[in-house]
């Protein structure tokens, strides 16, 4: 099926149970291969939300949380507690790394490093404290993955995550989370990168394609675009790269939707 086909479809209400499946992800490890890149100018592009766009995107994200991991200790409790100097530190490493002139991405940039540096603590804790979530199968614990954590480290960052000020807080967290019943299935990229790959894809038109011809899907010609990308970021492709919606509250949300849609139109 060429990709104009599957583009038209739009994302599928069938069930994962009448989709073939692709293998499960291997758990995230450590990332490796972060290295500073001197001869390559690597200048990262900003959408109109400040969210970094454009070829070096996902080396940015990467390089953040790189840096983050090994330049702010896991046993800081928050990121006000964090030194400004630290802080100073890590703004000038991804300027110097991705030539950012305006010093107005400063608060940008260090929200990022916020972001991934709170995801790190969490996956450490629900991986080799709480075990809910998977981790390596060789089993190595977080100071023979990780250079910038010690044993010494590890134990009294346990000792944090398991007090009981800490539990209150994840089961505040829990609470929240659950609130959440239309999950994205975007994983760690945002809205940008992904409008720019469904563009690609011929799922949602792209600014210089035209209506008449378009391989843009029925369900994105047909609905507000800010709708079309709500929907396409709850969608996973099968293994032939057409976009379904696997989770059954969000295929009921889409139905409800069309259907009030063309009831108006």
């Amino acid at each position: 099926m060429d990709e104009d086909q599957h583009a038209n479809s739009g994302p599928s209400n069938k069930s994962p149970n009448q989709v073939p499946q692709k293998q499960k992800k291997k758990p995230r490890g450590p990332t490796k291969g972060i290295k500073s890149m001197p001869g390559v100018p690597r200048k990262i592009e900003w959408d109109h939300l400040d969210r970094p766009t454009g070829k070096w995107a996902t080396d940015y994200k990467n390089h953040i949380g790189e840096i983050s991991r090994a330049k702010v200790s896991i046993l800081i409790r928050t990121w006000e507690d964090v030194s400004q100097g630290i802080k100073d530190t890590l703004w000038e490493d991804v300027k110097r790394e991705f030539h950012i002139t305006d010093e107005t991405k400063k608060e940008v940039v260090l929200k990022s490093c916020d972001k991934r540096w709170r995801e790190f603590k969490s996956r450490l804790a629900t991986g080799w404290i709480r075990g809910t979530r998977k981790r390596p199968k060789d089993e190595k614990m977080p100071y023979d993955l990780y250079s910038y954590i010690t044993k010494d480290i590890w134990k009294e960052f346990v000792k944090i995550r398991t007090s009981e000020e800490a539990e209150e807080i994840s089961e505040k967290a829990r609470q929240s989370q659950s609130f959440n019943i239309y999950p994205h299935h975007m994983g760690q990229k945002s809205y940008a990168e992904m409008t720019s790959e469904w563009q690609r894809k011929g799922y949602i038109p792209s600014v210089s394609s035209s209506s008449e011809g378009s391989s843009a899907s029925t369900i994105s010609s047909s609905l507000p675009s800010r709708t079309c990308l709500w929907l396409l970021a709850r969608s996973k492709p099968d293994e032939k790269g057409n976009p379904y919606l696997p989770d059954e509250g969000t295929q009921k949300v889409k139905e409800n939707i069309v259907s009030s849609f063309n009831n108006f139109a």
